[in-house]
């Protein structure tokens, strides 16, 4: 980023190169105003997004918080997306559920296998 004053017209020069993978100790500038091209030491900045309001389940890869979750007694209900949601409601609602091995359902969380939960479960899922 650049912001000076042409050494001289005093016409204001302001300059910015994005995306830059390496800071630059010179830039060349020309003068609008009077044509004059001059090397200027320049002000390297880096930008981040900063996003300071997330709370609860958080994505994995951005670490923003999860558009489906909700609070369920003490506990966070998320889910990754609306076939994640369809695939929990499915599991909540079935009468028999058959384990094999190491599946999905057997890394749930005890309060949406407990079948005290149920019928509150299933509400919470139909709000989201």
């Amino acid at each position: 980023e650049l912001r000076k004053n042409c050494s001289k017209c005093g016409q204001r020069i302001e300059k910015t190169i994005p995306n830059l993978k390496e800071p630059k100790e010179f830039i060349t500038a020309k003068c609008e105003n009077c044509g004059d091209t001059e090397k200027y030491k320049p002000r390297n900045i880096s930008q981040q997004m900063v996003f300071d309001n997330q709370h609860g389940a958080k994505d994995q890869i951005f670490g923003v918080s999860l558009w489906l979750q909700e609070e369920f007694k003490g506990q966070i209900l998320w889910a990754l997306n609306y076939d994640h949601l369809k695939y929990l409601k499915n599991y909540i609602s079935a009468d028999l559920r058959e384990r094999s091995g190491m599946s999905m359902s057997a890394k749930l969380p005890q309060f949406i296998k407990e079948k005290k939960n149920r019928v509150k479960l299933l509400k919470l899922i139909d709000k989201m």
